[in-house]
């Protein structure tokens, strides 16, 4: 996987990351491993050897989806990497059909360009969100690892729908480790439609 990448940043999207066998382990065991490479703050580098005795390096960059039914992680390292979302099981079969089609709605062709090109106009406001909710996390919580973990994720998510800096007093902590955001009246958001059209 890391020669195919190379040095690449884009993002992998692991489904079925489910580890049933030996072979399930050890494979999901060097994804692991690489997973911890990449989210490391001195650069990720690895080094392999090759048939013509000069060597190949490259640097690790990407972030890490995995999808599966049951938890393949043990180890703390690797744990204290990654976030859980756990999926809500619908209670009718309306409630699937009404998300189904609100991602019509919007999610055509264009939407993925459009996403990224979004995203990466905002790339300064996003890393000063990010240290933002690392901060106020980090604080609640007594631990800065989770505050960058976890402000990372929520920055991106709320540039989805604001593309201004959010301050310490907008970001609010729960006990239970779960974090949210008051949206301010004062500042207009654009809707999904919005961002489809950016």
């Amino acid at each position: 996987m890391q020669i195919a990448l190379k040095s690449d940043a884009r993002p992998i999207i692991f489904d079925e990351a489910e580890a049933e066998n030996e072979c399930g382990i050890a494979r999901i065991r060097d994804i692991l491993f690489l997973m911890r490479i990449a989210s490391s703050s001195t650069g990720g580098r690895q080094y392999k050897g090759t048939s013509d005795g000069r060597g190949r390096s490259t640097t690790a960059r990407t972030c890490f989806f995995f999808a599966s039914i049951n938890q393949s992680m043990s180890q703390i390292p690797d744990l204290s990497r990654v976030a859980t979302l756990a999926l809500v099981k619908n209670k009718t079969s309306a409630e699937f059909d009404a998300i189904k089609a609100l991602a019509a709605s919007f999610c055509n062709e264009e939407f993925g360009s459009r996403l990224r090109a979004r995203t990466i106009s905002l790339i300064p406001t996003i890393r000063k969100n990010a240290e933002t909710f690392a901060k106020v996390i980090g604080e609640n919580h007594k631990s800065r690892r989770i505050g960058d973990q976890l402000g990372t994720l929520l920055a991106g998510a709320y540039s989805l729908y604001s593309d201004g800096e959010i301050t310490a007093e907008d970001v609010s902590v729960t006990s239970q480790a779960r974090t949210g955001v008051r949206k301010r009246s004062s500042t207009p958001s654009p809707t999904r439609s919005g961002c489809c059209r950016t």
